[in-house]
């Protein structure tokens, strides 16, 4: 129950969000989510070891909500949410209008941290689009990637958010960086592209990906949301300038399947 207090019994501070849209993962375990609404206001939960440990902070209310995409470094986590103009929030916002932003959180304390020139009642949101959702988030050498839901790639300067240039990859959403270009998911096809936009890659045959990572290993690594709800690891490492060739299928409970 996404409600607090909805399930007698059960502690306040264990309750389950009410949906996880987008995680990323900690070299710990640890696990960062972000989700659009959460009854309880934990649109944006921290687990670890199957336990909810905290929840980023103010995401709820005052015309904020969560969001689809989140991502991390070593120091802060940057969270995908939404800011209208409602409850006397308009006089922190561009235009007084409702905007799709990114939020940057340090990551001990899970508190907003205040952006140079940000927006927003603590100065912590980045104003991305009026218009399109942000639907993905990475981080690359001193940027941050941001998709939004119009196909267009934003790459924001890490250190404050301020946005330095944009391409566009039709239909992008989820990505990933994997040491040297972007990983962008865009339909049926994970694209490859330089942080310029430029395309250097693709693997096609790839159903219907939602969500990219990277392992320890430097393995690419997707989920799927076809007819097999399948996890998928790349057979070969994924910094080379060609694409992956092959993938290993994986499909909980059921044993594996190769493909080419």
């Amino acid at each position: 129950n996404s409600l607090p207090g909805g399930d007698p019994g059960v502690a306040g501070s264990q309750w389950m969000q009410n949906t996880v849209s987008a995680m990323a993962v900690d070299r710990d375990g640890t696990v960062f989510t972000n989700s659009p609404w959460d009854e309880g206001g934990a649109e944006a939960g921290v687990y670890r070891e199957g336990r909810m440990v905290g929840r980023l902070d103010a995401t709820h209310g005052w015309s904020r909500g969560g969001g689809v995409a989140i991502a991390i470094d070593s120091r802060f986590v940057y969270m995908a949410m939404a800011q209208g103009p409602g409850d006397g929030a308009a006089r922190y916002l561009p235009g007084g209008a409702e905007w799709n932003m990114v939020r940057r959180y340090d990551k001990k304390t899970l508190a907003p941290v205040p952006l140079r020139g940000g927006a927003g009642y603590d100065r912590s949101m980045r104003p991305v689009s009026k218009t399109s959702e942000v639907v993905g988030l990475t981080v690359g050498p001193g940027v941050v990637f941001a998709a939004t839901a119009d196909g267009v790639i934003r790459v924001l300067r890490r250190n404050d958010l301020k946005p330095l240039r944009r391409f566009r990859v039709p239909g992008a959403r989820a990505l990933a960086w994997d040491g040297r270009a972007l990983r962008v998911v865009a339909g049926s096809i994970v694209r490859r592209v330089t942080a310029t936009g430029t395309a250097i890659g693709a693997i096609t045959g790839a159903g219907r990906p939602t969500a990219l990572a990277f392992d320890t290993q430097g393995d690419l690594r997707r989920a799927a949301n076809g007819d097999l709800q399948q996890r998928q690891q790349g057979a070969q490492r994924g910094l080379g300038p060609q694409p992956l060739q092959s993938w290993r299928e994986h499909q909980a409970g059921v044993g594996h399947q190769h493909t080419q």
